[in-house]
């Protein structure tokens, strides 16, 4: 309504923030179809503009779109990192360096990610709002890191006031009863982790957190973990989140032998 509203009077600039928002908003709400072909409409034109922060928040959302499904996003992650890091904003370091770690970890770069999301969390971050929307995939990128003081520094110190801080710290707070072994306790805080992301309508995060707790259910040998994996599924299947999916798939197969 924003871009219609801006476009409609002139507000050309506005008109592109606004859209480019939208992208990764799409991505939160698991439209990733629209999401793919609204940056690729939108990046030429923020470049030709030059207003490059929009181009950051914009490209990061299509490089997770594009992990999420398997699919190579080293060209948005190269043009992104380097200018956050050149606004010298935390905020925008922080956008840019979700979908870089993820990467870097799925590249088998360890040390790389460890030394990025280390970058991330001693910047003056933690109390935007901003921060909030990045901080489950920060906290997974740790723990496939098996980095628990990592975990525990990337959340320290965030404000639980706004809604978004509140889901987020406690998706984290699973992800680290999860790297704990309390596999019974993090499934729980999952169930409930993916709940709030469903009532913030953040399928993205609420797929993750139902396939989280699939997992520890199937690793305390409770039958009900097939429950959260399939409606897992069902969600990653709409994104065409190919990888999750065969990991959904996977662990539905180990769950379907304790119930059998």
């Amino acid at each position: 309504q924003a871009q219609v509203f801006a476009a409609g009077r002139g507000l050309t600039e506005i008109a592109r923030s606004s859209a480019s928002n939208r992208v990764a908003m799409l991505v939160a709400n698991g439209r990733l179809d629209e999401a793919l072909q609204g940056a690729a409409t939108l990046a030429p034109l923020l470049r030709e503009s030059g207003d490059l922060l929009d181009l950051i928040e914009m490209r990061a959302a299509e490089a997770i779109a594009l992990l999420a499904r398997g699919a190579d996003a080293s060209d948005a992650i190269d043009e992104v990192l380097p200018i956050a890091r050149d606004t010298d904003d935390p905020g925008y370091l922080a956008l840019a360096a979700e979908c870089a770690a993820a990467a870097l970890i799925s590249a088998g770069e360890s040390g790389a990610a460890a030394t990025l999301l280390a970058e991330v969390c001693a910047r003056s971050v933690k109390t935007y709002p901003e921060y909030a929307r990045p901080l489950p995939a920060f906290a997974r990128a740790a723990a496939a890191l098996g980095d628990s003081e990592l975990t525990a520094g990337l959340v320290d110190g965030v404000p639980a006031t706004l809604p978004i801080q509140q889901h987020a710290i406690a998706a984290v707070r699973a992800i680290q009863a999860e790297q704990a072994g309390d596999h019974a306790q993090a499934a729980g805080l999952y169930a409930d982790a993916a709940a709030r992301w469903e009532q913030f309508t953040n399928v993205l995060e609420q797929a993750h957190a139902l396939l989280s707790q699939g997992r520890c259910l199937t690793a305390i040998g409770d039958s009900r973990a097939d429950q959260p994996l399939r409606q897992s599924r069902r969600l990653f299947d709409g994104m065409a989140a190919r990888p999750f999916v065969a990991e959904c798939d996977t662990l539905i197969a180990r769950a379907s032998k304790l119930s059998s």
